[in-house]
């Protein structure tokens, strides 16, 4: 009786082993890919040029060079696209880390509980379900193009600029949802909102803001300056949309 349970125990692990290799439990797999593109699996030593349907698990991290670029999708379908020197490292599977490069992400829709999160070196970036673009080089910038995303601080609290026309929008909603006893406070915001309509940005300290469709958000350290989407973003969602068609 004891040996037939040794060797069930035995049997089990080596189950447990072989799926661990076979990749069955992955957070993404390699969709498509242009040029050299590797892959440097958790605990190992030496990058390998990445194959198409290879699997990607936790501590898995996947890199472009000069003039590469990579597809991948996420579990449920959502899609990823790296750009030229790029690293992405999926250190679990509600948590990516975007460390470099330009990165094309197309985020189906997800609940509270299981909501996505990128990590950057400037900031924490909460995804439900939206398709939006990270620089996280030199100078850093989210552009938003569907969807909403929540942007943390990852030390202090951002020194946040706010062109007037997204902060009269944001000033409105809020209004909407006041009650009538509080007349007066929104009388006292109406008031601050006109006093500063004599500059072009309205300044806050937040430690965490939400981004909407149709704008855009570039970081110098812990400032961040939010507006439109500029020319240049429109650009770089139609490079990636273009990129994709092309795989």
């Amino acid at each position: 009786m004891r040996l037939i349970l040794v060797l069930l125990l035995s049997l089990a692990s080596l189950l447990a082993d072989v799926k661990s290799m076979n990749g069955s439990d992955y957070i993404a797999k390699v969709i498509k890919f242009d040029g050299i593109v590797k892959s440097l699996k958790d605990g190992a030593l030496k990058k390998l040029q990445v194959e198409e349907g290879e699997h990607l698990n936790p501590g898995d991290i996947v890199m472009t060079y000069r003039h590469a670029s990579v597809m991948l999708e996420l579990i449920n379908g959502s899609r990823i696209v790296l750009d030229e020197k790029a690293i992405l490292r999926f250190a679990q599977s509600d948590m990516i880390q975007q460390r470099g490069g330009a990165i094309y992400y197309e985020i189906t829709k997800r609940d509270a509980k299981n909501s996505l999160k990128v990590r950057t070196p400037f900031a924490i970036i909460g995804i439900k379900g939206t398709t939006f673009i990270i620089n996280a080089d030199d100078n850093p910038n989210i552009a938003l193009k569907e969807g909403i995303v929540n942007i943390k601080s990852i030390k202090d609290k951002f020194e946040l600029y706010r062109e007037q026309a997204q902060t009269k929008v944001d000033n409105y909603r809020a209004k909407e949802q006041h009650k009538v006893d509080e007349y007066r406070k929104e009388q006292a915001e109406a008031l601050k909102a006109y006093k500063a309509s004599q500059e072009r940005y309205i300044k806050e300290y937040r430690a965490s803001f939400e981004l909407h469709s149709g704008r855009s958000v570039s970081f110098n350290k812990q400032r961040a300056e939010e507006t439109p989407m500029r020319d240049q973003d429109t650009k770089q969602f139609e490079y990636f949309e273009a990129l994709i068609q092309s795989f």
